[in-house]
């Protein structure tokens, strides 16, 4: 059960105070005048649990925004309909919150437990189960507007309410009043039309934004991805070049003791004899300008004698015409010569003596030999995998400044990033909506 609409309440009330009036006037000596006894018999007070929604009838009149706000009487009757809501008076409670609503809308601000949409709610029930009348229809429009925004359902309800009113000034409010909603609605679908198409603008943005982030990004994967590729190719022709050289100074060394193994193997008597000291020549003239000719030392030819080169022979003491004593040479023992201790070749050690020199000579030859190839065979391998990593290194460099070349013409070809739409109040002026309710009889 609801109680009746605020209009019922105060015609209620005033019929409430007219008839006390009338009772009191008798004891101050005063006569009610005829007219007024007679409204106050047949007047009674109204029922405080009397009316339901549909036997509550709402007073012909069309409820719009317009003034008359009262703030501070809002604000009391929320409190009132608040304490009425919580102790279980819904009828009571929705009448004083539709009052309240009335008196000042900024109370839609408060927490109000529902009661909000249960008015709705109960205007939606006196439609549906009643004939609606064109204030009910006005109510159910203002609510509609300033409870939850519904513009379109308020701007019907107050063009149903236009074709059931039965004076003009009721259908030129109901109409002024659905005309201008119709204006705020179509602003703010303009609005939202205009915010629409801002936000798709700035979608686009933002999506070019990303794409280009992530081309960019790819573009620096890119990027390092062939740095890192040079660098650890770097690091292995660096590591390649070590391995070469080596591999070289082990060839090197293979080379002199395959050709000093052949030489001591063919040639073991001129290895092992060495070769006799050959007398220096004499000193030559150094002219009359340094003073006298020198005396001849005792044998010698004198300077200006002529004498055709010769063996010396070995009883020819060749001491006087030198400069620097000559090497002393070893005696003929039969043996080999002894080399320094660091020299690794093994034939030194060989007590075979042969004609042509030792057999193990022969085999290190063959060794030697067999090594050599197989480390210039690896000097050969080590400089081609040398020679494709530069390759592959000259490639890298030519790809990344093909790459940087490209990528430059790209964003050179690209338009200028276009500024984000700033945002704006969209179409037409909103048309001044009134402050407060106002009710016309």
């Amino acid at each position: 059960m609801v109680a009746p609409p605020i209009a019922a309440w105060r015609l209620a009330g005033r019929q409430f105070l007219r008839t006390a009036a009338l009772a009191v006037l008798p004891c101050f000596g005063l006569a009610a005048p005829p007219a007024a006894m007679a409204v106050s018999a047949t007047a009674a007070p109204p029922s405080a649990s009397s009316a339901s929604p549909t036997a509550t009838l709402v007073p012909e009149e069309c409820l719009v925004i317009g003034e008359g706000l009262d703030p501070a009487r809002g604000r009391r009757l929320f409190q009132e309909a608040t304490e009425a809501w919580r102790t279980g008076r819904r009828g009571r409670a929705l009448d004083l919150y539709e009052e309240a609503l009335i008196a000042d809308r900024s109370v839609l601000t408060y927490d109000d437990d529902g009661m909000a949409l249960a008015l709705l709610e109960r205007l939606q029930q006196q439609i549906d189960l009643g004939s609606p009348t064109t204030a009910l229809l006005c109510r159910k429009g203002f609510f509609e507007n300033i409870i939850i925004g519904d513009l379109e359902a308020a701007v019907e309800h107050y063009r149903r309410a236009r074709d059931l009113a039965a004076t003009e000034a009721q259908r030129n409010l109901a109409a002024r009043e659905a005309a201008r909603l119709s204006e705020e609605l179509v602003y703010i679908r303009r609005w939202q039309q205009q915010q629409q198409a801002r936000l798709a603008a700035l979608r686009r943005l933002e999506d070019a934004r990303l794409a280009r982030e992530e081309k960019l990004a790819s573009r620096e994967d890119q990027l390092n991805a062939l740095r890192d590729e040079k660098e650890e190719l770097q690091a292995r022709i660096a590591y390649l070049n070590s391995q070469e050289a080596e591999t070289r100074a082990a060839l090197l060394t293979s080379m002199a003791r395959r050709s000093r193994a052949r030489r001591y193997y063919y040639y073991r008597n001129d290895v092992l004899t060495p070769p006799s000291t050959p007398a220096p020549p004499p000193a030559p003239y150094p002219g009359p300008g340094l003073g006298p000719l020198p005396d001849p030392p005792p044998g010698a030819p004198g300077p200006l004698v002529s004498v055709e080169p010769r063996p010396l022979s070995r009883e020819f003491d060749p001491r006087p015409l030198q400069s620097v004593p000559p090497v002393p040479v070893p005696p003929q023992t039969g043996v080999f010569p002894t080399l320094p201790p660091n020299d690794p070749l093994p034939e030194q050690s060989s007590s075979m003596d042969t004609e042509v020199g030792s057999p193990e000579n022969l085999e290190l030859y063959y060794l030697y030999r067999r090594r050599a190839k197989d480390q210039k065979q690896e000097i050969d391998q080590i400089r081609a995998e040398i020679t494709g990593l530069e390759r592959r290194i000259n490639a890298i460099d030519k790809e990344i400044e093909r790459l940087q070349k490209q990528w430059a013409e790209e964003d050179n070809r690209l338009p200028a990033s276009p500024t984000p739409p700033a945002p704006t109040s969209g179409g037409p002026r909103r048309p001044p909506a009134p402050r407060g309710p106002q009710i016309i009889e």
